[in-house]
């Protein structure tokens, strides 16, 4: 069956996710960033201490920059899309857990690549 543009149907539910995830990385990334210039301006704040390697607060700011690359993939229908973000929630669930979160707060990002997946899980043909 060839799949033309005019068949493909993002869908309401999945529309509105990948829209929520973007502007989600996009604060994130200001606010993290924000938070790195501080922790480079004063030493300290309350998500990184004077010991914190200086490459995790960096991490903090690439990460959401991923996921909205990420977003962008699954938006014109790329499978890459789907995967890098998997990659990416395990590499931020690896970066909380090292400042010292929960296990549970940890978890939470991986509710949001269950939601991701049970949403493009039934337009998974129409990926590239």
């Amino acid at each position: 069956m060839a799949i033309n543009p005019e068949t493909k149907k993002r869908g309401l539910l999945l529309t509105i996710w990948l829209v929520l995830i973007l502007l989600l990385n996009l604060y994130g990334v200001y606010s993290n960033w924000t938070l790195r210039q501080d922790w480079l301006d004063h030493g300290r704040n309350y998500a990184f201490d004077r010991d914190t390697p200086g490459i995790i607060p960096l991490l903090f700011v690439i990460q959401p920059v991923v996921n909205i690359l990420c977003v962008l993939l699954l938006w014109f229908w790329k499978k890459v899309g789907l995967s890098l973000f998997i990659v990416s929630v395990g590499g931020a669930f690896i970066l909380v857990l090292s400042i010292g979160w929960p296990l549970p707060a940890a978890l939470l990002g991986w509710v949001s690549v269950g939601i991701l997946y049970a949403l493009v899980r039934p337009r998974w043909q129409w990926f590239e």
